[in-house]
């Protein structure tokens, strides 16, 4: 049987031709909205599933629109069969939650990264604030990894020693857990990304080996490689 793949960047519809009675469909959310000054938005929800169609059926196919200033994502739809989540709009200076979602830096602590969903976690925010004995500068927390994703790495300071670098998120069902951030010279706990899974040699639709990244870099995914 031939495969056909057929990609939408726009709200549309869907003729199921003649002989078909099943689709593969992956579908991905808008993504959130960032807040100015602050974190960064989430990226949209992955959706993904084995559909039964009927020829002749014309389905009705939405694009999530990315949110508007800390704002969510709108989601995107395979007609009533399938539908993913926009990603979340950033909340104070966190990163929103959905595929990723970067930290921002309030005062003297960072945001944490959002948490993914199938994606992997967003990345904490760094944070150049001098901190003292009594109240420590903090690098954020990197997000969780969603099911196949990595978790996000932590943020990094500069090298003063009042300052505590972020811990790495903790990496999914098949992602690794992201790095520890790190003091500008190097100490303060840093690690690097742990890897995810190796999907090279497995019968899948993405291969790829899953490494990790760096030092505070992200956790390897299902197959993916985690940033630096």
């Amino acid at each position: 049987k031939e495969m056909k793949t057929e990609i939408f960047t726009q709200s549309g519809t869907w003729t199921c031709p003649s002989g078909v009675e099943k689709v593969l469909v992956r579908l991905f959310g808008g993504g959130g909205g960032g807040k100015y000054g602050g974190g960064g938005g989430g990226g949209g929800h992955m959706a993904y599933s084995e559909l039964d169609v009927n020829p002749g059926t014309v389905y009705p196919i939405t694009i999530g629109n990315g949110g508007e200033a800390s704002k969510n994502g709108g989601p995107t739809s395979f007609g009533t069969l399938l539908s993913a989540n926009g990603g979340g709009g950033a909340t104070t200076y966190d990163g929103g939650n959905g595929g990723t979602g970067g930290g921002g830096c309030q005062g003297f602590t960072a945001g944490k990264g959002g948490n993914g969903s199938y994606g992997g976690g967003g990345g904490g925010g760094g944070t150049r604030n001098m901190g003292t004995a009594s109240d420590p500068a903090s690098g954020g927390n990197g997000g969780n990894g969603g099911t196949y994703g990595g978790g996000g790495g932590g943020g990094s300071t500069s090298i003063d020693i009042y300052q505590n670098p972020g811990k790495g998120g903790t990496g999914g069902q098949y992602g690794g857990r992201g790095g520890n951030g790190k003091r500008s010279d190097g100490s303060g706990g840093a690690s690097n990304g742990a890897s995810g899974t190796n999907t090279e040699n497995l019968h899948v639709l993405w291969r790829g080996s899953g490494l990790g990244g760096g030092i505070g870099g992200g956790g390897g995914g299902y197959g993916g490689n985690g940033g630096k």
